[in-house]
């Protein structure tokens, strides 16, 4: 079932649950970077950046990088990484969302600095099979029929399949985005 098996690790290796909704459990990871553009070659959109441990990396901006001519050395490049995973118990007589993926992105307007961001997110319900407490280990089958077991590694994630039972549904809403921006 495409990434569902990556989804479900996540969500069983790292998920956390918080008293106030004991149904749901949700992570979220973020990566943020920053350099510095040392040196800027026009001719080739090739910008030369400088990491915050003194490194220098080469990055050739593409023709879709609006404003590029905007972007100086001493410009600060700003970049964030987002990834987010939330598992829903549903309830009983609850009707499940169909599966679904969105996407969606951004660029600077002509005349800004260069920026642009990009997300993106799948939404699924898996229907739990079976769930071995001593092994922290729950069997799901996915949209499309494919059967995946999954161990808890994580105290978190063990409290949460403690939790399921053979035939609860589960929906699992996974997203990513990238955001960068220069200043």
């Amino acid at each position: 079932w495409g990434a569902t098996p990556i989804l479900a690790a996540i969500l069983i290796a790292g998920c956390t649950s918080t008293p106030a909704a004991p149904r749901k459990a949700q992570i979220t990871d973020e990566v943020a970077v920053q350099a510095t553009v040392v040196a800027v070659d026009k001719a080739s959109r090739e910008l030369i950046l400088q990491r915050s441990d003194g490194s220098q990396v080469a990055v050739v901006a593409g023709p879709e990088v609006r404003n590029f001519d905007q972007i100086a050395a001493g410009d600060t490049l700003n970049a964030r990484y987002t990834v987010s995973l939330t598992a829903r118990r549903l309830d009983p007589d609850e009707v499940a969302n169909e599966p679904g993926a969105g996407m969606a992105a951004a660029r600077a307007e002509p005349g800004e600095k260069p920026g642009a961001a990009i997300g993106a997110g799948v939404t699924m319900t898996v229907v739990v099979n079976s769930v071995d407490r001593d092994t922290h280990t729950v069997v799901v089958t996915g949209p499309d029929g494919n059967t995946q077991a999954i161990e808890a590694q994580r105290q978190t994630g063990k409290r949460f399949v403690e939790g399921l039972k053979p035939g609860d549904r589960v929906e699992l809403t996974y997203g990513e985005a990238l955001v960068l921006a220069v200043e």
